[in-house]
């Protein structure tokens, strides 16, 4: 899955999280995930996997607590 700049940013805010709180998670720096929201860097392939890991379970959080 292509991880660009805009789905970037619409998972972190998604997840109510700053750029330093999302870099915490995906355990990279806050300026990394600023230059991937810029369109400056993009995520290599460990972290794309990694922001997949969230994003799903992120949609799996959302239909546990409304269904």
């Amino acid at each position: 899955m292509e991880w660009e700049k805009k789905r970037i940013k619409q998972l972190r805010r998604a997840m109510r999280l700053t750029q330093k709180g999302f870099g915490e998670r995906l355990g990279v720096t806050m300026n990394a995930v600023e230059s991937w929201e810029q369109g400056l860097r993009r995520p290599d392939l460990y972290n794309q996997r990694r922001l997949d890991d969230m994003k799903v379970l992120r949609e799996l959080s959302k239909r546990r607590n409304h269904g």
